[in-house]
């Protein structure tokens, strides 16, 4: 009965996922041979190409090997960015294991049916690790079936599947073990999700700098010691011994922890102590003012979004004139086009490429993760609290949203100011009007994430990170391979981050900006609509 149950929470999710994988394998599968060539002259020189690319990307990606085989190009391109995205499921599954089934009582109902605690969690981490296996499988038998005639083991492609479970089950021990640390799911998700985020670039910063031992606390670096793709299969013994090794104590410690901590409490010394009630308001006036209030108790969040964003858009700046002058290098024909296509061939081009896109990506992450500490007020009971005030439901909707797009326009400028003075500082002149023009607009993309995420959230909470997650990686697909396939512009229009355009290059899409506040819009006034008629909780 446990694990039919905790099977049913995760059906929605595995499927979403599987798909998701699996189209993304199929895609980067096929682009390999649109994009390297056929021929032994083409292949060769896409691996020179790439591999010069792949040097000036290496705090994003591992340094390519044998990129002129697919083999090669899914270990450099598909898998070096598919780890962190496991590792974040792993850290919003295990969050919700280790701490959301307690806040919404669920533990509570097991305990009373007399279901142990280390068996309750031991069930949770056995059907995550199933699950886990399900996506792999998926994913690496729509890599083989659409590999076309290129040459790839399957006994490789098994080895890297099992290398990532490995390297997704450390990651869940961690985010295991933080829920036991903290009092909230809200709490628990975000702290691992930014773990790993902060991981996964001391790994790529150690790829050109020493970092020292901090590189071995990286999952990231274990998972890519071993390249079972271009070594026969062959997986490093210190590397994939220690990922098991550390996700086995990690995971035995976070059960240990929750079977002998209290519930609500965490595993600190001193943190289950009750605290004296008071009927007395905060003294605070901020907490008092709509939109302020709420952006006052995110302060730490948005600040250090803001300093993480800021610091990666000087990061990325600061290497544009060495990329730009290897990629209009290249010596494909076909590879030369499309970069053309995707306006990379200037500097200012590139800088708006390489900006904005990784801000309208990020942005999105950010969208998403406030879409689930919405979703969380609502089982949570705190959304019922707040409309008890009484707080209208048409504030609840609007003062969500305004807080989102306030910290977002925080955001969004400072990371502007950051870029244009490092452009300076390397020779690229901008245009400081159409920086200023693209960090505005880079507003809705947020406002239509949020406005999207708060519909589903008002109406199937928790389906609403899983739908707005697909929506984003959909997005981010279409963008990615409308100009490496050359599909007309009304696939590419269906992308959220195709309607926002490229600003920087003078390509302002007014339409698709009319249509990103359009449906935003719609979705808010859908979302006030669906609050209304749900009872909440429920």
């Amino acid at each position: 009965m446990l694990i039919r149950i905790a099977l049913k929470q995760q059906t929605v999710g595995v499927i979403a996922l599987a798909l998701v994988v699996a189209i993304g394998g199929v895609l980067n599968t096929l682009a390999f041979v649109q994009i390297a060539g056929t021929t032994p002259a083409e292949r060769a020189a896409f691996a020179q190409q790439m591999t010069l690319l792949g040097a000036q990307l290496s705090y994003m990606l591992p340094v390519p090997v044998r990129i002129d085989t697919l083999a090669g190009y899914l270990e450099w391109r598909w898998f070096g960015t598919l780890v962190v995205i496991f590792g974040i499921w792993a850290a919003i599954s295990a969050s919700g294991s280790g701490r959301g089934d307690e806040e919404r009582g669920l533990v509570e109902q097991w305990l009373a049916a007399g279901v142990g605690r280390a068996r309750y969690l031991i069930t949770r981490v056995a059907v995550f690790a199933a699950v886990a296996i399900i996506v792999i499988g998926a994913m690496q038998l729509s890599i083989l079936l659409s590999a076309d005639g290129e040459p790839l083991a399957g006994g490789d492609l098994f080895a890297m599947g099992f290398n990532l479970l490995a390297t997704t089950l450390c990651c869940y021990g961690i985010a295991l073990v933080i829920a036991q640390l903290v009092t909230t799911r809200r709490a628990a998700g975000g702290i691992a999700a930014g773990l790993f985020i902060a991981l996964f670039l001391i790994n790529g910063a150690g790829r050109t700098a020493d970092v020292g031992a901090a590189r071995w606390l990286s999952p990231f670096y274990l998972f890519e010691r071993s390249r079972p793709l271009t070594e026969g299969g062959a997986l490093d013994p210190l590397g994939i011994g220690a990922l098991l090794g550390a996700g086995v104590v990690l995971l035995a410690i976070g059960v240990v922890t929750f079977a002998r901590r209290d519930l609500g409490g965490t595993a600190l010394p001193g943190t289950s102590r009750e605290s004296r009630g008071t009927r007395s308001p905060s003294r605070d006036p901020l907490l008092r003012l709509p939109v302020l209030g709420p952006l006052r108790q995110q302060r730490i969040w948005v600040a250090a979004w803001l300093v993480g964003f800021v610091a990666l858009s000087a990061s990325l700046i600061s290497i544009t004139r060495t990329i730009v002058d290897s990629l209009t290098s290249s010596e494909v024909p076909f590879l030369r086009a499309y970069f053309e296509r995707a306006g990379l061939s200037v500097y200012d081009s590139f800088v708006g490429v390489i900006w904005l896109s990784t801000a309208t990506l990020l942005l999105s992450v950010y969208a998403i993760i406030q879409v689930a500490s919405w979703s969380a007020d609502d089982a949570e009971g705190r959304l019922a609290t707040i409309l008890s005030a009484p707080v209208s439901h048409t504030r609840v909707i609007l003062e969500r949203l305004a807080t989102l797009l306030v910290a977002v326009g925080l955001i969004a400028a400072a990371s502007s100011v950051a870029v244009y003075m490092v452009a300076a500082g390397q020779g690229i002149t901008l245009d400081g009007g159409r920086v200023a023009l693209a960090a505005t607009l880079l507003l809705t993309i947020p406002f239509a994430f949020g406005s999207i995420g708060q519909f589903v959230a008002a109406s199937r909470p928790r389906m609403a990170v899983v739908a707005l997650s697909a929506v984003a990686v959909f997005s981010y697909f279409v963008q990615q391979f409308v100009p490496l396939f050359g599909w007309p512009d009304w696939v590419a229009n269906l992308s959220l981050y195709t309607l926002y355009g490229a600003p920087m290059s003078g390509d302002i899409k007014w339409a698709g900006v009319a249509g990103l506040v359009g449906i935003g819009s719609v979705a808010t006034a859908a979302s006030l609509v669906a609050l209304r008629r749900r009872d909440v909780g429920a």
